[in-house]
């Protein structure tokens, strides 16, 4: 039997609390999940952390370095931090993660796109949280950016930290970013790649 590699991806940037009364929000129930995966015979884990009051995503090393320590202490799973962070994050703090943790292995996302989950806000009448119904609408015009700037930017920091990009591949196009960025030279080869079937979800949710 050929070797696999299980990855899971336990909260992400997308749902909200209302979507899902299983979504991790605290470090407790990220970790717990985290270490799920691992008993279950996951390698890696790619995480957000959010805030754990309001389940908002948010980008907070301390919590990563919670998470991270605890973890690290219990198991030897690869953790994958997030660098698309939260919809609308600033892309300086998207990357704050890998500056402050030098992780094994971060996400990486070599062109922009429109990241559009408007078309779910309407399927919930009751919210849990006040955030969510503006969190969602606001990507009918919103563009999750990664120009080709950042990513250079990005690449010189992941190789200051010895941290692998995960190469997240949404379209065809993006498989020419990083093989132009690898001819560059700035990301090292064996390269690691995610296919990401969309981010449009027809049917999503309820109602």
């Amino acid at each position: 039997m050929k070797k696999a590699i299980i990855a899971a991806a336990i909260t992400g940037g997308i749902h909200t609390p209302t979507m899902s009364p299983y979504l991790p929000i605290t470090p407790r129930q990220i970790i717990d999940e985290i270490l799920a995966v691992h008993q279950a015979g996951g390698t890696v884990c790619h995480v957000h952390v959010r805030d754990p009051e309001t389940g908002k995503p948010v980008l907070d090393t301390e919590l990563y370095k919670e998470i991270l320590t605890e973890v690290k202490r219990r198991c030897d799973i690869i953790i994958c931090i997030t660098t698309g962070g939260g919809l609308g994050m600033a892309t300086a703090e998207r990357v704050q993660g890998v500056i402050d943790l030098s992780p094994m292995l971060a996400s990486f996302n070599a062109s922009s796109i429109n990241f559009a989950l408007f078309h779910t806000a309407d399927r919930w009448e009751e919210w849990k949280y006040d955030w969510e119904p503006g969190y969602l609408q606001m990507t009918e015009d919103y563009i999750f950016s990664n120009t080709f700037k950042t990513t250079r930017e990005f690449c010189a920091l992941f190789n200051e930290q010895n941290t692998k990009p995960e190469l997240e591949i949404y379209d065809s196009g993006m498989i020419n970013n990083a093989v132009f960025l690898i001819n560059k030279g700035y990301i090292k080869k064996p390269v690691y790649l995610q296919f990401v079937n969309g981010v449009v979800i027809i049917g999503f949710g309820r109602r």
